[in-house]
């Protein structure tokens, strides 16, 4: 049986043709899954957000650092509640303990009642964010409180991660 060269021509335009659209179709359908920059409205929802968790905060009272900024001995009142000098000891009760996360990981003691030890510079990444977010909601889950502290022993590297968490809980 021959085939003509006439037929062998049109079959070749129709399965050029039927490429040339499934090729087209892939290109569209991908061209609308494709990561795309915030719109304006969507920045404009995270500025709401994060305005509405600091401002939800705020005291003038106190140059702001009310929900913000925790001493030492608030922090100790949180985890020794009958001031026996044992962080979470015996008779302690832990219903108002926060979730402690240190983001200073070169040290090696930890704040007794510690949930989660990061390294800062990853403390707020997409990996950890759930990961605390996780700790929060077990902590929670178990009839403690939702407050998240993060400390480090220098006292400066918890800034970060702090406004971090707060935007994400918004």
């Amino acid at each position: 049986m021959q085939v003509s060269s006439k037929l062998l021509v049109r079959t070749a335009i129709v399965l050029l043709g039927l490429l040339l659209a499934v090729t087209m179709f892939v290109v569209v359908s991908n061209a609308n899954n494709q990561a795309k920059a915030m719109t304006t409205t969507d920045w404009a929802t995270v500025a709401t957000s994060i305005n509405s968790y600091v401002t939800s905060q705020y005291d003038s009272a106190d140059g702001g650092e009310k929900g913000y900024l925790e001493t030492a001995a608030s922090v100790r009142a949180y985890l020794d509640t009958n001031s026996d000098g044992v962080l979470l000891g015996e008779g302690d009760n832990a219903v108002n303990a926060p979730v402690l996360v240190d983001v200073l990981t070169t040290q090696l003691t930890l704040i007794p009642g510690t949930s989660i030890r990061l390294a800062n510079g990853a403390a707020a990444d997409t990996t950890n964010g759930p990961i605390v977010a996780g700790k929060v909601t077990a902590h929670r889950n178990a009839g403690f409180s939702t407050e998240i502290i993060t400390y480090c022993l220098t006292g400066h590297a918890q800034s970060a991660p702090t406004m971090a968490y707060g935007a994400m809980s918004a």
